[in-house]
């Protein structure tokens, strides 16, 4: 009844090996052959149970691959429309269009990325991780954007996700933009590196300031 197999460890663990001698008698027992009559028995119930643990542990390691796959594919499906939900944006705004070439350029690698909270799945919370080698003033600005978005109604196939994001303290992994303006990075993260104002090939700096009138 409390049979465990270690799916962590392969078939020669010690709490493996062991889980092999227990299964020899119960083998035994449902099969009615003796060890006696068949001394190879044994030899051949631990490479069975060898190999069939194999088989369980490659299966059991593919689902947890192919579910870390899933994971990041539909982070990407939310992050690439979180993305097409603020070009929109800025494509249909009058005050926002100056910026289409700029949102553009950031494209979807430039979007912070999430994480699911799954405590409610009925209402899944997002958890946005913050682009560490972003400047606030950059991520302000496209928060400004978001913003805008999120109290737009859009027709098409353009919708807002009805879906709450919540601004976490976690770091994305997501690697740095080459070719941005200088002023999209943050200072702290440049200086961490010497070489990295010179990976990141820096622009001149932008105006990330909106319309005045926008703000209004």
């Amino acid at each position: 009844e409390n049979y465990r197999i270690d799916l962590d460890s392969n078939h020669k663990s010690a709490w493996n090996q062991s889980a092999g001698r227990v299964l020899v008698p119960y083998f035994t027992d449902k099969s009615g052959l003796s060890l006696k009559d068949h001394p190879s028995l044994y030899t051949m119930i631990i490479s069975a149970f060898s190999s069939h643990l194999k088989s369980i542990r490659d299966n059991y390691r593919y689902s947890l691959t192919s579910a870390h796959i899933q994971r990041r594919k539909r982070r990407y499906t939310r992050t690439n429309k979180l993305f097409q939900v603020r070009r929109h944006t800025v494509a249909t705004h009058p005050y926002l269009q100056s910026h289409l070439a700029m949102v553009e350029r950031f494209g979807v690698e430039g979007t912070s990325d999430d994480e699911s909270d799954h405590d409610d799945p009925h209402h899944p919370r997002y958890d946005i991780r913050h682009l560490s080698w972003m400047s606030k003033e950059a991520t302000n600005w496209k928060r400004t954007i978001d913003k805008i978005g999120s109290l737009t109604k859009y027709q098409g196939k353009v919708h807002r996700a009805e879906r709450q994001r919540t601004i976490s303290g976690k770091k994305s992994t997501r690697p740095y933009i080459s070719g941005l303006p200088l002023n999209a990075y943050d200072k702290e993260w440049l200086s961490k590196d010497p070489m990295r104002p010179k990976l990141v090939r820096a622009a001149a700096n932008y105006d990330f300031a909106h319309d005045p009138e926008f703000m209004r």
